[in-house]
């Protein structure tokens, strides 16, 4: 529907596509930030079930972290979102640290971009496996910055080396799917 109404409206076809994905993109973008917004600011929102998700991620990433490190030979405790390592002074996985938001950005960009469907059903899923993952190694890393290296080193792993991994990363995943599979047809 919106796409044939830019055909209608626009008188440079071309710009049909690109406007109608910036549009989407925008009603993505909105509908989170407002979903957010609820979220945040009425208790029991979803009669509690936003914060089920958000402590059920933050302790999935919490328990692949204490895998990895474990098996790296670190003797550790960690108990829901909190991972601690002998001698250090351990890290909470914050609501900020899910990967949540990106998540969310990244589904709408699929959804808003390219007209192949059935690569879609297989894509976002696996983007968002691949996103969880990143986040779980990120984590990884920091504990492991915590442990290794001083305050500062460790402020400026969490604040902008694995930042810039982690959404270039996601970028990657984005440009996989506009260059390889929006638009073709499956097989």
């Amino acid at each position: 529907m919106l796409h044939k109404s830019l055909q209608n409206f626009l008188p440079d076809k071309k710009l049909v596509r690109p406007i109608e994905f910036l549009i989407k993109m925008t009603l993505v973008y909105a509908a989170w930030r407002m979903f957010k917004f609820f979220a945040e600011n009425y208790e029991n929102f979803l009669w509690g079930g936003w914060e089920w998700v958000k402590n059920a991620d933050g302790n999935a990433i919490a328990w692949g972290t204490a895998q990895l490190l474990m098996a790296f030979g670190y003797n550790l405790t960690f108990y829901h979102r909190l991972i601690t390592v002998d001698g250090s002074a351990g890290i909470y996985v914050g609501d900020l640290c899910l990967g949540i938001a990106p998540m969310v950005i990244f589904t709408g960009f699929i959804l808003a971009y390219g007209n192949n469907t059935k690569n879609k059903y297989w894509f976002i899923p696996f983007g968002l496996l691949l996103i969880f993952i990143i986040n779980v190694v990120r984590m990884t890393a920091l504990v492991l910055v915590q442990v290794n290296y001083s305050h500062a080193m460790f402020k400026l792993a969490h604040d902008w080396v694995y930042v810039v991994i982690t959404y270039g990363l996601i970028f990657a995943l984005v440009i996989w799917w506009m260059e390889k599979l929006s638009d073709k047809k499956s097989v």
